[in-house]
């Protein structure tokens, strides 16, 4: 439900897109039931923010994510993912 919520919101205050990110073991089914749709050409390297130039504090989580975006994402009309 929360994430069908902010989509909406998201939606109705003018975004053009929304995307969210999980952990690759986790099977994203409360995201599929709100109508987001996985991105299976992209899956992030994971790792650490920190670099030399702009050090960050530890990531908890570093394991790589699966990105999932909303149905009406200009990115996926522009992809012409077919879904």
């Amino acid at each position: 439900m929360l994430y069908g919520s902010a989509a909406r919101a998201a939606k109705a205050m003018g975004a053009e897109s929304m995307f969210t990110y999980i952990h690759e073991d986790e099977s994203g089914v409360s995201l599929k039931a709100s109508g987001w749709v996985e991105d299976t050409q992209f899956s992030s390297r994971g790792g650490e923010w920190s670099r030399s130039s702009r050090p960050r504090a530890k990531t908890v989580e570093i394991e790589p994510k699966k990105r999932y975006w909303t149905p009406w994402s200009k990115y996926l009309k522009d992809q012409e993912v077919i879904w």
